[in-house]
This record gives structure tokens, C-alpha cells and sequence, in this order.
């Protein structure tokens, strides 16, 4: 039996908080895990009347124990300024 790990082999790296963040006017991503139900689709409708992104770019993976596609993640590292992911159970 072979038993692979999910976790990533990344150094963690220390972060400031940041200031209060805005995206009034900015490209948001929302990658929903596709385990959340109504939840992230209603992240998006509120975020589009309360916030006023200038887009949102919305990313629902079809498994949410895989990773999103790559073509998905180089699309919103390329075009966002945040990114929300959700995961849920």
C-alpha cells in the first residue's frame, strides 16, 4: 500500500498583518472547494453589492479534496489582487 501525505513542502513564512484590505475596484478570485453548498456562491453576491469589485473571478473545483486546476491558479495569481479560497465539510 502506498500512502501519500497532502501536505505541501513549503517553508513558512512570517507575515505582517496587513492594513484593513479593500477591493473596492480590484479583481477578486474565489475558488469554492465544491463542499460549501450555497455558502461561496453567496460570498460572491454579497461581495459584488457590499464591496464593488471591478470583477470576480469564481473557480469551483469539482473535487474538493484536489488541489485546483493549475491553468485556474496561474489565471488568478496573473489577474487578482485577493484571492478567497473556501474549504468546508
Amino acid at each position: 500500500m502506498r500512502v501519500l501525505s497532502p501536505v505541501g513542502e513549503r517553508a513558512a513564512v512570517e507575515v505582517k498583518a496587513a492594513k484593513k484590505a479593500r477591493v473596492t475596484g480590484e479583481v477578486v478570485g474565489i475558488v469554492d472547494d465544491g463542499l460549501s453548498g450555497v455558502f461561496m456562491p453567496h460570498l460572491v453576491d454579497s461581495l459584488k453589492q457590499k464591496a464593488e469589485p471591478a470583477q470576480v473571478i469564481y473557480v469551483k473545483k469539482s473535487n474538493g479534496g484536489a488541489p485546483a486546476p493549475q491553468d485556474a491558479i496561474d489565471r488568478l495569481a496573473q489577474e487578482c489582487q485577493a484571492v478567497i479560497v473556501g474549504v468546508a465539510l
